[in-house]
């Protein structure tokens, strides 16, 4: 049926259409010149066979071209008419996209309903959020223009799988910190790796599963554990590096937080993401730095961003500017964790006022009990030792003074000439009690040192 379609289609108007359509001169005195078409780049294209009516408009027999003007369906992959376009033949596909979050961006309203209210978060929604929505030429009808930026390529009609620059382009916070931006910011180790944005998010994710979602977290379900514990999992044909599970930062942290929390290598804020070019007149929430931040969504700890929207000047303020927070995976990944200061010894990395979209911030009590005071630690008997936190905080360790401090450990050290034989001789037990003053307090330590006679 399609083929047979495809002959009348080509038979009966793609002649004509592409007589004028690649006239690029003819175009120009119609001020037209956005609808040239290169013959020969549309040739290389598989849809080519079906020819210019079969998506441009619905009944094939039209042989007018005053009259196909008239109905003409100037974007085939609209949401709108993907139905009587792409889905003539991508039926499953446009059946699903339809009440896809591509297809509706029902979770970008949701999340400024949540925080505006059902007024201006509608409003902001409809005067923001909707103008972008996703279609099927928008992903899949791509390329760049001579300045790099991304257009619609209606020149070749070429269209094809979508690739990393297509998802950029809307995606811009997220796609950003993936590629890289500038010599400052990296590129991520997926993205030197040469993968793409949909050999993770798979085809279901893009274009729907058939049901109604009501934000992004009820569709992206990837999991790192998905590759890299998987040890069948290849790239290229290359194995893919597999989690050691014996890593001391592995076994203390992975019940506790997302792999991004420790392997986010950069972090790329709204005001760069979305407000390239100037913020928004009126927001909910600061534009802010690209600081690192940490907060609590479902059962694990995760990076997340102030998240600002644009807005009206009506809508009041939720009492502190901070209160606007989501947890966002940035996907600047490296497989160089974030060094054990990062979280330890920053306490602004766990923001104490505001709001998290379906998530929660880190209580204090939790920041107070994992917290080292960094100068403190310095100038203790341990810090001007040199040591660092993986001298004592390792997987073959029980992290007690033991593991150093015992007639073995001090026999053993010696032997091996390791740094640690400037400690002679054993601790007494009362040492567990004063162990603290060991890491805070170095008048407290050397006294404690002379009373035990070390």
């Amino acid at each position: 049926m399609l083929l047979i379609l495809a002959s009348l289609a080509t038979t009966v108007l793609a002649k004509e259409c592409i007589d004028c359509h690649s006239d690029q001169d003819y175009l120009k005195n119609k001020g037209a010149s956005e609808a040239y078409v290169s013959k020969d780049k549309f040739k290389q294209d598989t849809h080519s066979m079906f020819g210019c009516v079969m998506c441009h408009k619905k009944d094939p027999s039209v042989n007018s071209v005053k009259t196909v003007h008239q109905d003409l369906i100037v974007n085939p992959g609209s949401a709108k008419v993907v139905e009587d376009t792409c889905g003539q033949c991508h039926e499953d596909i446009s059946g699903r996209f339809e009440k896809s979050l591509h297809g509706t961006a029902r979770g970008q309203k949701n999340g400024a309903v949540h925080l505006l209210g059902e007024k201006y978060g509608t409003q902001t929604w409809n005067d923001y959020c909707a103008r972008c929505h996703a279609d099927c030429s928008d992903c899949h009808l791509k390329e760049k223009d001579k300045k790099g930026n991304m257009v619609t390529d209606v020149e070749s009609h070429n269209f094809g799988k979508a690739e990393t620059d297509s998802c950029v382009d809307c995606h811009s916070q997220t796609g950003f910190s993936y590629v890289g931006w500038g010599k400052e910011y990296p590129e991520s180790a997926h993205s030197q790796a040469g993968m793409e944005c949909v050999d993770c998010h798979g085809e279901e994710q893009m274009h729907g599963d058939g049901k109604v979602h009501q934000s992004m977290t009820e569709v992206v379900d990837n999991k790192c554990e998905d590759c890299h514990s998987n040890e069948n999992a290849k790239y290229n044909d290359l194995p893919v590096v597999q989690y050691n599970k014996y890593s001391y930062a592995h076994e203390t942290h992975e019940s506790k937080l997302d792999c991004s929390a420790c392997h986010t290598d950069w972090y790329m804020n709204c005001q760069e993401g979305c407000h390239l070019e100037k913020p928004p007149k009126y927001t909910v929430g600061e534009l802010t730095s690209d600081d690192f931040y940490l907060g609590k969504y479902q059962d694990k700890v995760y990076t997340m961003t102030k998240t600002p929207l644009p807005t009206y000047p009506q809508v009041p303020v939720k009492g502190v500017p901070e209160h606007a927070w989501v947890v966002k995976v940035r996907h600047s990944w490296s497989s160089d964790a974030k060094s054990c200061e990062t979280c330890h010894t920053n306490k602004e990395v766990y923001p104490q006022q505001g709001d998290i979209l379906k998530g929660k911030l880190i209580k204090e009590e939790t920041v107070n009990r994992i917290y080292i005071d960094k100068e403190m630690f310095e100038s203790s008997i341990h810090g001007q030792l040199g040591l660092q936190c993986a001298d004592c905080h390792q997987t073959n360790r029980t992290n007690k003074c033991a593991d150093c401090h015992s007639v073995e450990s001090v026999r053993l050290m010696i032997e091996t000439g390791d740094q640690m034989n400037k400690v002679k001789g054993t601790l007494k037990e009362k040492l567990n009690k004063i162990r603290k003053e060991f890491h805070y307090n170095p008048g407290k330590a050397n006294s404690s040192l002379k009373e035990l006679e070390l």
